[in-house]
């Protein structure tokens, strides 16, 4: 018989998902944020660009490495210019967020009837821009 042991961190992970258009019930550790906001499949919600990154600016830690990773599938190409809006207005205050491209690739979207079908998915990284600079864009 084998046995498997794991070691446990001192950390916390704590999980919970926000309704951008209502208050959230979640609450922000003490310790100043938290170090990863995961963002899934909400940048079709176009309207609600804004009220996402407030949730990220306020959820995220001002730690160094605390980071935003923001995964979506880009299902209507017509579309992809208003959905990577949102990084633009990531880079805008009172956000200043930096974009990072961590990955992108074509997979089977299996919500297409049509067998094959391919979707574009994009993983990106949103990091705090420096403490100390004057504005966004220095």
């Amino acid at each position: 018989s084998s046995s498997s042991s794991s070691s446990v961190s001192s950390s916390s992970v704590s999980a919970d998902g926000i309704a951008t258009e209502r208050e959230s019930s979640m609450q922000v550790p003490s310790e100043n944020g938290f170090d990863l906001v995961l963002v899934s499949d909400c940048l079709y919600l176009l309207d609600q660009h804004r009220n996402l990154l407030l949730s990220c600016h306020q959820l995220l830690s001002t730690r160094p490495n605390s980071q935003v990773l923001v995964a979506f599938g880009q299902h209507h190409p017509r579309m992809e210019d208003k959905v990577n809006a949102f990084f633009d207005i990531a880079a805008e205050a009172p956000f200043c967020f930096h974009a990072r491209l961590l990955a992108a690739d074509m997979v089977v979207n299996p919500i297409i009837k049509t067998p094959g079908a391919k979707v574009k998915v994009n993983l990106y990284a949103l990091t705090r821009r420096s403490r100390g600079r004057i504005s966004c864009t220095d």
